[in-house]
């Protein structure tokens, strides 16, 4: 079986990245791979599995030199196929070192970067990585066209793989609700409107005030999850309009507390611009929390069919009000929806994406 390098951009924990090395570390250690995790840019030094190799340098230009190096030195150590997630330098150096000595690239990108200028410099960059790959993995067949129309990747070289969810580590506990409430001061019947994002416009942070005006609802509390550049706006938004016993910014938290709050709230707001195979759904749908969002990449891949009327335009925020007010309004549609939602994310339980996973990177 030929040796695989898996690559990390990021080691930062709390985040997506904690899905990403979830999965390294079970096609290492549960399904036997002969796979080597680099780690660009670890959170902080510390002492890894021999498995595992963390870059010591983050200037730049030296990252850069050192994991060209690093990769050329696990090539020339049998390792024919490279799989990055969310990095361009690890896909340049590894389409470099691929084309002159053999082997294969994989690449996950799961956003829309079509939808953002970048600079001349920076484009060029992002679309020399792309030529370099092999392979284009991404989350969601809705995505498909626009890699292939932008980048020029034949749509056969891009592979679709989703986001997952360890539905055996989901553990419901009854008395989670009540305590997080008491935590946060929220009266027990009270609604609760849940935001777990990167606080960025691209996944509708800056839409909340909006939507939480439109909602015009004294009763309803919000808890945002999460930082990012629009946290400051929207601490400012809650100070101004005194929100603070309603509104709930709780910054960036542990997997553990994001998911003590699935269990809190009552609606989950998907108010994207950009989205792939969205983990945050797929987390919420393992805990049966009705939805509302905007139809965007892949969300409508990842809800079920029937529940696609929650589903709106994109900046649509008046509708989108319309769909929480329907839940609002009739508790048996909040029941129904969750034995929907609870059959429905079956099919993204950790078991079968694994194998998914594991017949790409070792056919």
């Amino acid at each position: 079986m030929q040796k695989i390098c898996y690559i990390m951009q990021s080691g930062t924990k709390g985040t997506h990245m904690d899905y990403v090395y979830e999965m390294a570390r079970t096609l290492r250690e549960d399904e036997k791979l002969p796979l080597t995790l680099v780690i660009e840019k670890p959170e902080f030094i510390q002492k890894y599995p021999d498995w595992i190799v963390a870059q010591k340098y983050q200037q730049p230009l030296l990252r850069a030199i050192e994991n060209f190096l690093l990769l050329f030195r696990l090539r020339m150590a049998g390792h024919r196929v490279f799989y990055i997630h969310y990095s361009f330098i690890s896909a340049i150096s590894s389409g470099i070192i691929t084309k002159l000595f053999g082997g294969t690239v994989y690449y996950w990108n799961a956003g829309m970067p079509w939808l953002y200028k970048r600079s001349w410099l920076q484009e060029s960059y992002q679309r020399l990585a792309y030529k370099m790959v092999d392979y284009l993995v991404t989350g969601a067949e809705a995505l498909v066209e626009g890699y292939s129309t932008t980048y020029g990747m034949p749509k056969e070289n891009i592979k679709v793989v989703s986001n997952w969810i360890d539905l055996n580590a989901i553990t419901l506990n009854p008395t989670t609700r009540e305590k997080m409430r008491q935590q946060l001061s929220i009266p027990e019947q009270a609604p609760v409107l849940l935001f777990v994002q990167k606080l960025a416009k691209r996944k509708g942070a800056h839409l909340l005030p909006e939507i939480f005006k439109q909602l015009n609802d004294e009763n309803v509390h919000l808890i945002i999850a999460g930082d990012g550049p629009e946290e400051a706006g929207l601490e400012q938004w809650v100070s101004d309009l005194g929100l603070e016993s309603r509104v709930h910014m709780t910054g960036r938290l542990s997997r553990e507390k994001m998911h003590d709050l699935y269990q809190t709230a009552d609606i989950f707001l998907l108010p994207s611009e950009e989205e792939g195979s969205p983990h945050s759904l797929i987390e919420a749908m393992s805990y049966q929390l009705p939805f509302v969002g905007f139809a965007v990449g892949g969300v409508v891949e990842t809800i079920p069919p029937t529940l696609c009327s929650y589903l709106y335009e994109f900046g649509d925020t008046a509708s989108l009000v319309e769909g929480i007010k329907i839940y609002l309004k009739d508790p048996t549609k909040v029941e129904d929806n969750k034995i929907v939602i609870g059959e429905w994310v079956q099919r993204f339980d950790k078991i079968h994406v694994v194998k998914l996973f594991k017949n790409l990177l070792t056919n």
